[in-house]
């Protein structure tokens, strides 16, 4: 794992959606400013394309609180508690209310993730994949759990210990690798993985996936199922990202770790989730470490399974759907946008 690059390790082709958020972000800022709310917070980067970090606009006593792709109460947990007039926008779907009025984008937002991907039709030679390039508490116990499960070389893992921050100058050639590793173990207290931590520490980073020079739709056919990891996890609202619409268009099973109620949400909506295949029941435990042993434990159903022509004409089957579900979305979108400009427009 001599001279690794976390940026080469997931090359993929759905990323063209973040063109199509910068846009609607700029168009909502720019109203916003022309509605003479005033940027508040941390500004030295700020631009009216910001959708991956929070933006906070004020004037008078109304505060918007706006961000897309990642949790707006994150960085802003007043959000919740901030009474009316003041507004959150964001692609977060709430399970439960917050004091101000909520703007949500979706589902006709999450359009922005259609993609069609190319790849070679090709029967999975691995039992299962799981990306995971920035590290984390949640991350590091699949790693871990992988490892004890005995499950790691069965299939195409990359767990690159990346943190925000590491090697932004490009002439910083710091391996940050072992570090990050090292501090996420101790911070989120996960001595009970002792021994998979040592035996871990000599192969981090991990990726089987850059040396096989593998895109990650390829990856996914190559797999019998993924296990998606989702950027936030949490237990009062959800947040989607490309990670899970990137694995909806392939036609492969996924088993999906994020808040609960995601699947049964994205069913909702109308996707093909596959629970004739999957055993989504994980999906409604509330308890966090619960329901990602529920999740481990159905990811090792698929250790060895083989599939027929029929189950590849059914999997093919749920990624069409979910790719018409996407179009028709971007048909919708313009109409909901209009009714979301409106609604900024009369603060």
């Amino acid at each position: 794992m001599s001279n690794f690059n976390h940026q080469k390790t997931h090359r993929d082709q759905i990323w063209t959606y973040i063109n199509k958020m910068k846009s609607i972000s700029s168009t909502i800022n720019k109203l916003i400013a022309e509605k003479d709310f005033t940027p508040i917070g941390n500004l030295q980067d700020f631009t009216y394309e910001q959708y991956g970090m929070p933006v906070r606009w004020k004037k008078g006593n109304t505060i918007i609180s706006h961000r897309f792709e990642d949790s707006l109460f994150m960085q802003d947990p007043d959000a919740w508690t901030r009474p009316k007039p003041s507004v959150i926008i964001s692609d977060n779907v709430l399970l439960k209310p917050i004091q101000g009025t909520e703007i949500c984008v979706y589902p006709e937002h999450a359009h922005v993730y259609y993609t069609n991907p190319i790849y070679e039709k090709r029967e999975p030679t691995w039992d299962y994949n799981c990306f995971m390039n920035r590290i984390s508490g949640d991350r590091s116990i699949v790693f871990y759990e992988l490892m004890r499960r005995k499950l790691l070389d069965k299939g195409l893992v990359s767990f690159n210990c990346y943190m925000p921050g590491n090697n932004v100058d490009k002439n910083d050639k710091t391996d940050y690798t072992k570090e990050n590793y090292k501090w996420q173990y101790e911070s989120a207290d996960l001595v009970r993985y002792s021994a998979e931590h040592e035996q871990g520490y000599s192969i981090i980073p991990y990726n089987n996936i850059e040396p096989n020079g593998l895109g990650l739709e390829q990856c996914i056919i190559d797999s019998r199922v993924s296990l998606v990891l989702e950027t936030y996890i949490s237990d009062d609202h959800i947040v989607f990202s490309e990670k899970i619409f990137r694995t909806m268009q392939l036609p492969r099973p996924w088993i999906l770790y994020t808040s609960p109620g995601a699947v049964n949400l994205l069913k909702g909506y109308g996707f093909d989730v596959l629970d004739d295949y999957v055993n989504h029941s994980y999906d409604s435990i509330e308890m966090h470490w619960d329901r990602l042993d529920a999740i481990l434990e159905q990811l090792e159903t698929f250790i060895n399974c083989q599939y027929t022509e029929q189950d590849y004409i059914r999997f093919e089957t749920a990624a069409r759907n979910n790719q018409k579900l996407l179009l028709q979305f971007e048909k919708e979108w313009p109409a909901k946008f209009n009714t979301i400009l409106e609604e900024i427009n009369q603060l």
